[in-house]
């Protein structure tokens, strides 16, 4: 199975490493911030676009739910900016709560 992954940090990059270990074709976005263990099993991508684009998506596809999720609206400024403003720790709650975790 193909997967874009985006976050690589104390929750995502243990993620990262079972689905590479799984067999898993990875993209990852972060050239600088990818561990060097993922880098060399994924697909590093430059941009959140090319990730989306390897599935097979637009970038508004993959998006899109992260805004509904943090505004409960499907216009607004850009998401970049809406997590800046909101803040990670609401921003992961709303997120969660979307996906029904």
């Amino acid at each position: 199975m193909k997967v874009g992954f985006v976050g690589l940090g104390i929750m995502g990059r243990p993620m990262a490493n079972n689905l590479l270990k799984g067999g898993h074709s990875l993209f990852v976005y972060g050239n600088r911030t990818v561990p060097s263990e993922i880098r060399d099993g994924a697909t590093v991508c430059d941009t959140l676009k090319a990730v989306a684009e390897h599935e097979g998506k637009k970038l508004g596809d993959v998006m899109q739910p992260v805004r509904v999720a943090l505004t409960g609206g499907t216009v607004s400024e850009p998401v970049n900016e809406l997590l800046a403003v909101v803040g990670r720790e609401e921003s992961l709650r709303r997120i969660a709560a979307a996906a029904g975790t």
